[in-house]
């Protein structure tokens, strides 16, 4: 897959490119995330953030006119896991919880936002971790 096919056709004001998976801010707005409505067939901007509200939905447009917008990360890679499945945190500061980079845990519950897992050496440890701070494990499979 080559980034250019992930491209919106939308650029900022300064002329970068908005591509799908996209996070974008502005002055007054919560982080958003470019995705792509198979009911409309169009791209979008959902909310991410406190309220991490997946029903609001702005079509894109006038992107071009908004000054002050910045692209301030991109999250394409697609995850799925399930119950059971191994996976290997990939962030230090996990909130509230004893896991750091590098150690694998369980998949013990999937949500929409995060999921819960457990450590495999001391399943009494716990944490909920957030879909762009882990990888399934079959990514570092050789």
């Amino acid at each position: 897959m080559k980034k250019e096919d992930l491209f919106t056709g939308y650029s900022t004001k300064e002329g970068i490119k908005v591509y799908l998976g996209d996070q974008i801010v502005a002055p007054f707005y919560f982080p958003m995330l470019i995705q792509y409505d198979f009911n409309t067939n169009v791209f979008v901007i959902t909310t991410k953030g406190k309220n991490k509200s997946p029903y609001r939905i702005y079509p894109i447009q006038n992107v071009a006119e908004i000054s002050g917008l910045r692209i301030i990360s991109n999250s394409i890679i697609n995850q799925y896991v399930k119950v059971g499945d191994l996976v290997k945190i990939t962030v230090l500061n996990i909130k509230e919880s004893s896991f750091t980079a590098g150690d694998i845990v369980k998949v013990v519950e999937v949500n929409e936002w995060d999921i819960n897992v457990e450590g495999i050496n001391d399943p009494s440890l716990r944490a909920t971790i957030q879909y762009h701070e882990f990888l399934e494990m079959w990514r570092f499979d050789e």
